[in-house]
């Protein structure tokens, strides 16, 4: 824990944010008993094994042990330190930090490019509905049926034609030009010196994070000018590949109806908002990465793809497939008549005809069958051999058996052969893809994460027991040395919660899981053994006999040590040493025959 935060400020954001409020924006929950589960969002699942406890204000993965509290959830959701994490879930109560809370020189540089992005996208706003030259801006978003409603809800705003319309009065305000250019705002100069706005005369779209909070903009030529579509570069804050428009909006109505729907425009996305449809999406202008299925994976079980039906939208499409298959995240394809984009068909024919689309969209893989049968005559056998070569690859993928056994049976069906064929060609191309290749890389192996499974099961039941309040923090520290536990982790914590004994906080737990939340492994076994369901006949034997347990374990691997040494020591011929570790081991024996209640500090 970075110790420059107050912890009455810690623990003040603590009590004021729900762990299950917070956490249902990025994953879709359920409840389950007394706690409420979803798909892990830090490793891939079919089956729900993140859960959520709102009266241990906890979240813990069994299936690959990642765990902790609130702040742990979101240094690892959005990449950033305890301390902005601290700060962002404050700001979300509506509590300011303290004037003596530090924070690194990265996280100050990133609060103040959200400071910047902010004014910027207020300013925008502020000229899109007041500025005499705005006029054909607003004339232009009321003829695309934006409503005013719609317009304040999205931040809309408009871009001066002038070359510096945006930098100068930001600069007037103390703002500096490299921090512009930081923000994306402004560009420099290719030839002499100096700097131009990067958005000119155009309708500007705000981006926003997770947290509503502006990252970057989109900007709509008002004319025939190009490029149609111009986005804020890359930043500290903004990644296209990592961010869907409108999601901020969206994450609501994902967790509450367990589906999402891609569009590709922003005109597309809030249209749909507009006719009440919140749970809608839309890229940046960029295909649609692993990044953003792992996205939506966290926020809802069922994507639906509407992207245009021309030709570069149905390549999009089908681009998306092997990246669905591979994260296990279901996904339909909804379609729309040749012409019409989300837009223009929810203002043509209504919302009822728009759900009505969405409803019948067709699974992604019978869409990439159906295209590839229609890109190749096969009615010959050259046709069908291209159809099932274009297929294979993507067929492997398939996770699912019964999901296989169902494509192969329409694909089958659809070329008109065998449907053993086609297992034989499968078969083929999945023990080519096997054999080790000349300059391949091998896949890298995942990461092991630690998990309280890891740890022996005496190590398991006492520090069980002293987050369930079983025993006291004392107690446990008067009896166990840190250095009697064997996996590090479990170690760590010891030392935590002898350093709370030692400094005489009244609420040991408490303070050692607001210590534990800076660290993955250490917060991760707090949040386990916080959701980790034990029953004892008696408390207090079960602490005697793992206590005993656990010193006996370590005693043993004590005196296998010292064995290993004196067998190392009479190989050498050294006698004085083999006589010392004989000493050692005859003293480590008759301590392992002392009744572990009887050894007290």
């Amino acid at each position: 824990m970075d110790r420059r935060l107050p912890p009455p400020f810690v623990q003040q954001v603590q009590e004021g944010n729900d762990v299950v409020e917070v956490i249902s924006g990025y994953v879709a929950l359920k409840k389950s008993g007394q706690n409420f589960v979803g798909l892990c969002p830090f490793h891939g699942e079919k089956s729900p094994s993140f859960t959520v406890s709102s009266a241990k204000q906890l979240f813990h993965c069994f299936g690959c042990g990642v765990g902790g509290n609130l702040f742990t959830f979101l240094m690892k959701t959005e990449g950033i330190t305890f301390p902005e994490a601290v700060r962002a879930l404050g700001k979300r109560i509506g509590l300011s930090p303290p004037d003596t809370m530090e924070s690194s020189r990265e996280a100050k540089q990133r609060d103040r490019l959200r400071t910047l992005l902010q004014l910027a996208a207020g300013r925008f706003h502020d000229q899109l509905l007041t500025h005499a030259s705005a006029a054909k801006a607003r004339a232009y978003l009321a003829d695309r049926q934006m409503t005013e409603a719609t317009i304040d809800t999205f931040g809309l705003g408009y871009a001066l034609a002038a070359w510096d319309g945006l930098m100068t009065p930001l600069i007037r305000q103390g703002w500096t030009p490299q921090e512009l250019c930081d923000a994306g705002l402004i560009v420099r100069r290719s030839e002499g010196s100096g700097y131009y706005d990067r958005f000119r005369d155009r309708v500007i779209f705000p981006i926003r994070d997770l947290q509503g909070q502006v990252v970057g903009f989109g900007a709509r030529v008002l004319d025939d000018g190009q490029p149609k579509y111009l986005n804020s570069p890359e930043t500290a804050l903004y990644s296209k590949g990592r961010l869907l428009y409108g999601l901020d909006r969206a994450r609501a109505a994902a967790s509450r109806t367990g589906c999402l729907v891609v569009v590709e425009g922003y005109f597309d996305a809030i249209a749909a908002h507009q006719a009440g449809l919140t749970h809608v999406v839309a890229t940046l202008g960029t295909a649609l990465t692993t990044a953003h299925i792992a996205l939506l994976q966290r926020l809802a079980p069922k994507v639906v793809l509407l992207f245009d039906p021309d030709p570069a939208g149905v390549r999009a499409t089908l681009r998306t497939v092997d990246l669905f298959l591979e994260h296990g995240l279901s996904a339909s394809v909804a379609t729309l008549p040749t012409g019409d984009d989300p837009d223009s068909f929810l203002h043509r024919y209504g919302t009822a005809a728009f759900e009505a689309r969405l409803s019948a969209a067709q699974p992604l893989l019978e869409f990439a069958i159906e295209r590839a049968l229609a890109c190749a005559p096969h009615d010959q056998i050259t046709g069908k051999t291209a159809v099932v070569q274009a297929l294979v690859p993507t067929l492997r993928k398939v996770q699912s058996r019964l999901e296989l056994d169902h494509y192969l049976r329409l694909l089958a069906q659809r070329l008109a052969v065998s449907e053993a064929s086609l297992r034989a060609d499968l078969a083929r191309s999945v023990s080519d893809a096997g054999r080790a290749r000349p300059g391949a890389v091998p896949p890298e192996p995942r990461p092991l994460t630690t998990s309280v499974a890891a740890w022996t099961g005496e190590e398991r039941v006492l520090l069980h027991l002293w987050v369930h309040r079983h025993i006291e923090a004392d107690q446990l520290v008067s009896r166990l040395r840190p250095e009697e536990f064997f996996h590090p982790t479990a170690q760590a914590l010891m030392r935590l919660i002898r350093e709370s004994v030692e400094s005489g906080e009244t609420d040991p737990i408490r303070a050692v899981s607001a210590r534990a939340a800076a660290d993955d492994a250490l917060a991760a076994a707090v949040a386990g053994l916080s959701l980790l369901e034990l029953e004892y006949d008696s408390a207090e034997k079960a602490f005697e006999e793992c206590a005993g347990k656990l010193r006996g374990r370590q005693l043993d691997e004590q005196v296998r040590q010292l064995e290993q040494a004196r067998r190392a020591a009479e190989v050498e011929g050294n006698d004085q040493r083999v006589q010392e570790l004989q000493t050692a081991i005859l003293q480590s024996r008759r301590t392992l025959e002392v009744p572990p209640g009887s050894r007290i500090g």
